[in-house]
């Protein structure tokens, strides 16, 4: 279901305008719930690590290379999920990780193995303890993206950080969306909206758990959703000073 389509059904359900569009800048409607769109994405993303916003991001140890900017490795990170740092080596071995406990602890992070020591540093990996020289480090995140668009000429998919067209879809449940739509306009209309509010929050913890459940199953290369398409590897060019 695109976005339009979800605002539409949420409008029904409160008893208020269709909108047409939600990118019409001279219709009060329209903006609205295109605000309310994006509030509510951007609640969402912010709510968890998502299975469907997960990625996996790498790169490689230079010489002398302390610094690695994450504009330049994942350009679409929003944050870094814990226990999913790793030193891979030719076989692609785990031979060091960071335990959810660390994480928490402080933003300066050792793996097991005392291999690798950083800290996230203006939106950069800083290492304290360099690696050696062509290791290849890979870590999971949390993307930016919260929407996608289909290429209507190779069928291909863009994801996008926030809603641009109609027919956009979005990464979560549409049925999640809706309900905060629907609590969302009661509310920026000064209607009681504690009951659609404690529903939409039940569902959306609902969903988060049964996410976890699939926690360590791999779809990487599975084919189940382009999204986890495989490695997202780029080498760093820039060194530190």
């Amino acid at each position: 279901m695109n976005i339009l389509a979800l605002a539409r059904e949420a409008a029904a359900v409160v008893s208020t305008d269709q909108p047409d569009t939600l990118f019409d800048k001279h219709n009060a409607q329209s903006q609205l719930f295109l605000s309310l769109l994006n509030d509510s994405l951007e609640s969402l993303k912010r709510f968890g690590d998502w299975q469907q916003l997960q990625k996996e991001g790498s790169f490689f140890i230079l010489e002398s290379c302390f610094t690695y900017p994450l504009e330049e490795i994942a350009p679409d990170f929003f944050s870094l999920v814990p226990d999913t740092i790793y030193i891979k080596d030719s076989r692609e071995k785990i031979i060091g990780s960071i335990s959810a406990e660390e994480f928490s602890k402080s933003k300066v992070f050792k793996t097991s193995t005392g291999d690798v020591e950083f800290y996230l540093k203006g939106n950069a990996f800083y290492f304290t303890a360099l690696p050696k020289t062509g290791s290849r480090i890979v870590f999971h995140y949390r993307t930016n993206h919260t929407v996608k668009e289909e290429r209507p000429l190779n069928g291909e998919w863009i994801f996008k950080p926030r809603p641009t067209k109609d027919s956009d879809l979005p990464l979560f449940d549409p049925y999640l969306l809706k309900l905060s739509l629907i609590w969302r306009w009661y509310k920026r209309n000064s209607f009681a909206y504690e009951e659609e509010y404690q529903e939409y929050l039940s569902e959306v913890k609902k969903a988060f758990s049964n996410g976890l459940a699939l926690k360590n199953i791999s779809l990487t290369g599975s084919g189940l959703n382009d999204y986890f398409g495989g490695p997202y590897v780029r080498s760093v060019q820039k060194k530190n000073g």
